[in-house]
């Protein structure tokens, strides 16, 4: 069949034939394989510039590591009761919250220590309070126990209405009696055999 055309149009299916398997080949293998270049470069530029900040970073850790120690003596005075002593800081910690149930309006009817809670690797001083108050003093109390520094945990809320005579506050709210337990970190656990 192809012997029967002239040699022109011979040579310019011969040249639309190689045209065409040129365009398979560059679609097929080239094009792939220049996208996974450009992929791999890609990759090359985003490791270099994680060396670059690694590199930043390790010049600058002296300065880091001051950071650091800062931070942490920052952050140990706002989470650790302070005290020299755990009966102390209990005592710290009771004033505290005796002050803060005042300022919200709520009546304090009894507060105990607990023994201290052990929560790997902390230790934290509890204490159980009983109180009455009208709902707008709980919240008052609770948002006031959220903010508070060095930081509280309400570990335990139990509220049920009053049962006592005296079930309203002055306005005409309804008193509610509510058990309280909370949380406070005295520091680091002590490992048994440490004095």
């Amino acid at each position: 069949m192809i012997e029967t055309l002239s040699p022109p149009v011979r040579k310019f299916a011969a040249l639309g034939l190689l045209l065409t398997l040129i365009l398979a080949i560059a679609g097929y293998v080239i094009t792939p394989f220049a996208r996974h270049l450009a992929h791999l470069d890609e990759q090359i530029t985003a490791k270099r510039e994680l060396l670059g900040r690694l590199t930043a970073f390790h010049a600058d850790m002296p300065a880091a590591d001051a950071a650091a120690r800062g931070n942490a003596q920052l952050m140990a005075s706002e989470v650790h009761l302070p005290g020299e002593t755990e009966p102390i800081r209990l005592a710290n910690l009771q004033s505290a919250i005796r002050q803060m149930a005042g300022e919200a309006g709520v009546r304090l009817q009894s507060s105990r220590t607990l023994p201290p809670v052990q929560r790997d690797p902390l230790q934290m001083a509890a204490l159980q309070m009983s109180l009455q108050a009208p709902i707008e003093a709980l919240q008052r109390l609770l948002h006031q126990l959220e903010v508070h520094r060095p930081l509280l945990v309400v570990d335990g809320l139990d509220i049920v209405p009053a049962t006592s005579g005296g079930s309203s506050a002055g306005n005409g709210d309804r008193l509610l009696q509510v058990d309280l337990r909370v949380l406070a970190y005295l520091g680091l656990a002590k490992k048994s055999g440490e004095p």
